[in-house]
């Protein structure tokens, strides 16, 4: 009896150091989080990835991929939109913001003199103002990603006339569709050597 109390009393004390082994994260690598939150993001990592292989004219909406850590957003008007007496069209306003990264080299793309998109390290602020007496069919920006450490999250937070539509947002060559917003994606850093930003249609 006394031996089993023994041993009873020693696989506790090893159950309780496991458990507290685990919740303290003992065994996980330095800078790769394990957070719930973050692990739904990662298929974002695959859909992401390279540019959308039509005329972004043909459906219209906001188009986000990223070659490596070199990111495009654009804001694409339909070809076959309905013309109205007005100019004015949809206003797309929002924010891209990074963690564990700061954004570098920032162009914009055939932006109209009523549109702006702002870069301040680890946030980009943009307003685009889709007008048919001005501007283009296809207007936005590109940036790079410089992250800091194994690992780097984005979130692009948009709205189309101060409302969010994730339904209007398809992500790199496949073009799949957003999900909710705002949109946060997690991925791994490419550390890729430092260059320049090529800017595309």
């Amino acid at each position: 009896m006394a031996v089993f109390a023994k041993t009873s009393a020693i696989v506790v004390i090893c159950l309780a150091m496991v458990s507290c082994a685990v919740i303290a994260g003992e065994n996980e690598p330095e800078g790769i989080s394990s957070s719930p939150e973050m692990a739904q993001t990662y298929p974002y990592d695959r859909f992401s990835e390279g540019k959308p292989t039509f005329d972004l004219r043909t459906r219209g909406g906001i188009y986000i991929w990223r070659n490596g850590d070199f990111w495009h957003f654009r804001a694409a008007r339909r070809m076959d939109r309905p013309r109205t007496m007005t100019p004015l069209g949809p206003v797309i306003a929002g924010s891209v913001t990074m963690k564990n990264a700061n954004a570098v080299d920032m162009r914009k793309f055939q932006m109209s003199p009523v549109s702006t998109a702002v870069m301040r390290r680890d946030l980009i602020e943009f307003r685009i103002e889709q007008r048919d007496d001005i501007g283009k069919e296809i207007e936005g920006f590109d940036f790079r990603v410089r992250p800091i450490g194994l690992e780097y999250c984005i979130t692009f937070t948009i709205t189309t006339d101060g409302v969010p539509k994730a339904d209007e947002i398809y992500l790199g060559s496949f073009m799949q569709k957003a999900e909710e917003l705002p949109l946060t994606i997690c991925l791994h850093s490419s550390f890729r050597p430092s260059g320049s930003l090529r800017t595309t249609p």
